[in-house]
């Protein structure tokens, strides 16, 4: 009678040699060598399994009648799913139904970890495999290419107590009201794909506002969303398909990817599917975990001070003096450095068409500056609030902006959101001052030149 139960030290050598020789037949068959794959199971070795270990995986091994170990799997939680890995059965045991058995209990040990998936990692080249797990429930999602591996690599999915999710692919023309039904259910988190679309339109021809879209569908329903937008940032929206998203984006896209702005979890599992630069890396310009804020623009305190000012929109007046601010505020807020020429030419056809940018004018002249980075007719976020530092601490910023949401909420507008860095307490008191309330995290990732993505390779 056979047995499931959790590795020990003293299994480690021949667990490590059960998944080795497992591997080694198709190893062999598809000319895989330790040049070609490195990576690839036929290698395997104690250390190998002890840097599984380190990294989360939780072994269980099946044994037979005479407890000897026949059989072998790895699982490890993502947060997001549950990753089946090193499901591997003793070549001489093999063709008995031990492997279903196995791959059986790992799904229920899944099961009763709450997971709401499981997760397989195949080489494409392993068609009698596929086969197997799709005769098993598990479903393909994405197949893709990953850095210094010969072949595609493909996912298989098997839901738990749900349905599958279907397919991934490109939006085009059509989609639209599904893509903004969508992002309106996430709207705090999707003010700018959800401006950026209604404003570039959902093809990408390299304009401002466009952005290539990577759609992830169940049943025929949008339930995720990247964007790569014009210029290289990635937009996210996904509580679900993440990974495949974004490695997907990145294997179909021609140019590097220069930042990311999103919800704070799910930025940080771009990063880690990518393996993008983060924190002090050199090619990171900024790596900002910002608060997000929002407002009921109908609970919108408005400073008593504003009455002695004049909030207006600017005008071209005002673009020598907004060109002086704005390159001050990219250097102190972004971290970097634009060309001064860029700034005044966005200024000028700013003015020009009356876009989303205000002023706050005294008896003297200027005070503050503040806009909108996304505006729709549900929601605006503002940002590029600055007041000069010689006269920061008199309330003109929060002036400045509550002028400019006063003109957004008499336009029918009825929501706002903002997104500030941990550590800039003053911005914090005066948004909350306005009436916005903390409401989660984003995360402000900025490359100082195109990064090119470099798939992690999974467990296989």
């Amino acid at each position: 009678m056979i047995r499931f139960r959790p590795i020990t030290e003293a299994d480690y050598p021949i667990a490590a040699q059960v998944i080795r020789e497992a591997f080694m037949a198709p190893a062999k068959r598809y000319s895989v060598t330790s040049d070609t794959c490195p990576i690839h199971p036929a290698a395997y070795s104690i250390r190998s399994l002890r840097q599984d270990l380190a990294i989360g995986r939780q072994f269980y091994v099946l044994e037979d009648e005479e407890a000897d170990i026949i059989g072998c799997v790895s699982l490890r939680d993502t947060g997001e799913y549950i990753e089946i890995s090193r499901l591997a059965i003793d070549p001489l045991m093999q063709n008995r139904g031990h492997g279903t058995a196995l791959l059986e209990h790992a799904v229920d040990l899944a099961s009763k970890q709450g997971a709401k998936s499981v997760r397989i990692f195949l080489f494409a080249q392993s068609p009698e495999l596929a086969h197997w797990l799709r005769k098993r429930g598990f479903f393909l999602t994405d197949t893709f290419d990953v850095n210094d591996v010969p072949e595609p690599v493909s996912t298989y999915v098997r839901p738990i107590d749900s349905p599958p999710p279907a397919h991934m692919r490109m939006l085009v023309p059509g989609d639209e009201p599904q893509l903004e039904d969508f992002l309106l259910r996430h709207i705090d988190f999707s003010a700018m794909l959800l401006s950026n679309v209604r404003k570039g339109g959902i093809i990408n021809r390299g304009e401002p506002r466009q952005a290539t879209y990577l759609g992830a569908f169940d049943d025929g329903k949008l339930i995720g969303v990247i964007a790569l937008c014009w210029n290289g940032m990635l937009l996210v929206q996904a509580p679900r398909m993440l990974d495949e998203l974004a490695r997907t984006i990145a294997s179909i896209t021609s140019r590097g990817i220069e930042g990311i702005v999103a919800d704070a979890d799910q930025a940080q599992r771009v990063t880690q599917v990518l393996s993008l630069p983060i924190g002090r890396d050199p090619r990171v310009m900024m790596d900002s975990y910002e608060f997000l804020y929002a407002l009921d623009l109908e609970k919108l305190q408005v400073p008593p001070e504003l009455a002695n000012y004049r909030c207006r929109r600017m005008e071209a007046r005002d673009v020598p003096m907004l060109t002086d601010w704005m390159v001050e505020f990219e250097q102190e807020s972004l971290n970097r450095r634009l060309p001064r020429e860029e700034v005044e030419a966005s200024l000028v056809q700013i003015a020009e068409e009356r876009d989303n940018r205000w002023v706050l004018e005294g008896p003297d002249g200027l005070l503050s500056t503040t806009g909108f980075n996304a505006a729709t007719r549900e929601i605006v976020q503002v940002g590029g609030v600055y007041t000069p530092p010689p006269i920061r601490g008199r309330h003109y910023a929060r002036c400045a902006v509550a002028g400019s949401l006063l003109e957004a909420r008499s336009s029918g507008v009825k929501r706002s959101v903002l997104f500030t860095a941990h550590q800039n307490e003053p911005a914090q008191r005066a948004y909350e001052a306005l009436g916005y309330e903390r409401i989660g995290e984003f995360r402000l990732l900025l490359f100082r030149g195109p990064v090119e993505p470099k798939l992690v390779v999974p467990a296989f």
